[in-house]
């Protein structure tokens, strides 16, 4: 049940902050960007973030995302 209220949460403050139409959770998060995006919204803090599409530049910006988190000492 909590998963799911985050999910429904994400993709309604996504919709309305972001500008941004999530449809598919696991589409959409996959390359990082749009996690980065929620994260600076959220955070007020703008966050680096990988510009390419290969599949290293989507680990890293992921990578980017959890070690915010992980200094922010939020349990994932």
């Amino acid at each position: 049940m909590y998963l799911f209220t985050c999910i429904v949460f994400y993709k309604l403050y996504s919709s309305l902050q972001l500008r941004k139409h999530i449809t598919d959770l696991y589409e959409d998060l996959r390359d990082g960007h749009n996690l980065i995006s929620l994260l600076e919204v959220l955070s007020g803090v703008t966050l680096p973030r990988e510009k390419g599409r290969m599949r290293f530049h989507r680990m890293q910006n992921i990578q980017i995302a959890l070690d915010f988190l992980r200094q922010r000492q939020v349990n994932v």
